[in-house]
């Protein structure tokens, strides 16, 4: 499988699956603000480390992307 601009953490990679990474790939604790709230902290390794590249243009709550110097990873825009 081919990922990027993605959180691999837990996806499989230390499960021995295969993953080819396509570039911009991160391993890390997404920083959600709780396990019930999945919008980011402010300390999160995803912001704006993902690609705006074939990304819609707003987050699933409809705020718009980016917010900052890129998009961020994930679902949600972090929207200080």
């Amino acid at each position: 499988m081919g990922l990027d601009h993605s959180d691999i953490l837990d996806q499989g990679v230390d499960q021995g699956a295969t993953v080819t990474d396509l570039g911009g790939n991160i391993s890390a604790d997404p920083l959600f603000v709780s396990a019930s709230d999945i919008h980011l902290s402010s300390s999160s390794p995803c912001i704006d480390s993902g690609t705006c590249t074939g990304a819609p243009t707003t987050d699933f709550e409809g705020d718009p992307r980016p917010t900052g110097a890129s998009c961020d990873m994930g679902a949600d825009e972090f929207v200080p």
